[in-house]
C-alpha cells in the first residue's frame, strides 16, 4: 500500500483540510489531493467527503482511521528504530524517583549512565509524593510498593528487605530482643507510608512516627528507639546493630513504571535496561 497516500490521508484528517495537511507535510495542496485520490483508487472506496468548506470522513474512511492509524504509527516507530540503531542516544528523559532510595541507590547509577551517554540529559524529580505522571510529562518512574496506576506498564526491578535495627548504645551489652513480642518492652521509632504506619500488630506506641525513612534511621542512630528499616539503608549507617528478629513485614517491591500506552523512546528503554543491569546483585 502507498504509505505517502496514508500519510496524506491521516494528515488531512488531523488538520481538517488539504491545505493545512500539505503545510504539515511540506508539499503542495495539489500533491496531497493526488495522494489521497490515488489511495482511494487503490482501495476502491471513497475515504473523504469533500466540499468547499470542509472535509469529512466516510464510513470507510473512519474504519481506515481506526484500524490503520495505530498500524502506521508502529511502522513509523519501527523505521525510526532502524535509523537510530547505530546512533548515539540523545534527548531528554524525565525521571521520577522516591526520596531516600532515589538519592542513595539510584542517583549513582544515573550519573554513570549520563557519563556513558553524553547526549542524554535528565530532568530528575526526587520525591516521595505520588506525582501524576501524565500531567507532569514523566517518561519513567521508580516506585517503592505496587504502583496504583493499573493501566501503566510496570516492571519489577527487585525487592527491598526490611529488618529491625537499634543503636549499639541502646542496649549497652544487654541481650538483644529476639522476638516481636519482646519489642513491646522497648521504645520504637515508626515509619508511615501512604498514610499507614509500618509496624507489627501491638507495637503502635512510639515516641516518634515519621513518613521520611532517613529521619527514622537518624532517630534510630541517635538511640531514640528500635526501628524497622530497609536493610540497604541501615547497612550504610555506622553504629547500628541488626536485631535477631524475623521481620513480619514482607520486603518492599521496587517497580519501574512507564506511563502511557505507546512504546517509549529508545533512550528511555536504554535507561531502564541500565538500571536493571546495574541494580542486579
Amino acid at each position: 500500500m502507498d504509505l505517502d497516500g496514508l500519510d496524506a490521508f491521516f494528515a488531512v484528517v488531523q488538520h481538517g483540510s488539504f491545505t493545512a495537511a500539505a503545510r504539515s507535510l511540506g508539499v503542495e495542496p495539489s500533491a496531497t489531493s493526488r495522494r489521497v485520490a490515488k489511495l482511494e483508487a487503490d482501495l476502491g472506496v471513497a475515504l473523504l467527503y469533500r466540499t468547499t468548506r470542509q472535509v469529512r470522513l466516510t464510513e470507510a474512511g473512519r474504519e481506515l482511521l481506526d484500524q490503520g492509524g495505530p498500524a502506521l504509527q508502529r511502522l513509523r516507530e519501527a523505521a525510526e528504530e532502524i535509523r537510530a540503531a547505530d546512533a548515539a542516544l540523545r534527548g531528554l528523559i524525565r525521571l521520577s524517583v522516591p526520596g531516600a532510595f532515589g538519592r542513595r541507590r539510584i542517583a549513582p547509577l544515573l550519573f554513570s549512565f549520563l557519563e556513558r551517554n553524553p547526549e542524554v540529559s535528565l530532568d530528575l524529580r526526587v520525591s516521595d509524593a505520588r506525582l501524576d505522571l501524565l500531567a507532569e510529562g514523566i517518561d519513567l518512574a521508580l516506585r517503592v510498593g505496587v504502583p496504583r496506576e493499573p493501566n501503566f506498564t510496570r516492571r519489577l526491578l527487585g525487592t527491598s528487605p526490611q529488618a529491625f535495627f537499634a543503636s549499639e548504645q541502646m542496649f549497652c551489652g544487654a541481650a538483644l530482643p529476639d522476638s516481636v513480642e519482646a519489642l513491646a518492652q522497648h521504645r520504637l521509632v515508626l515509619r508511615r507510608e501512604g498514610g499507614q504506619v509500618i509496624a507489627p500488630p501491638g507495637l503502635a506506641a512510639a515516641p516518634l512516627t515519621c513518613d521520611d525513612v532517613e529521619t527514622v534511621a537518624r532517630a534510630v542512630c541517635a538511640g531514640l528507639g528500635v526501628g524497622l528499616l530497609p536493610v540497604w539503608l541501615a547497612e550504610e549507617l555506622p553504629g547500628l546493630v541488626r536485631l535477631p528478629i524475623q521481620s513480619p513485614i514482607p520486603p518492599a517491591q521496587i517497580f519501574a513504571v512507564l506511563p502511557g500506552g505507546r512504546r517509549p523512546p529508545r533512550r528511555v528503554r536504554a535507561l531502564l535496561d541500565w538500571l536493571v543491569l546495574e541494580s542486579t546483585p
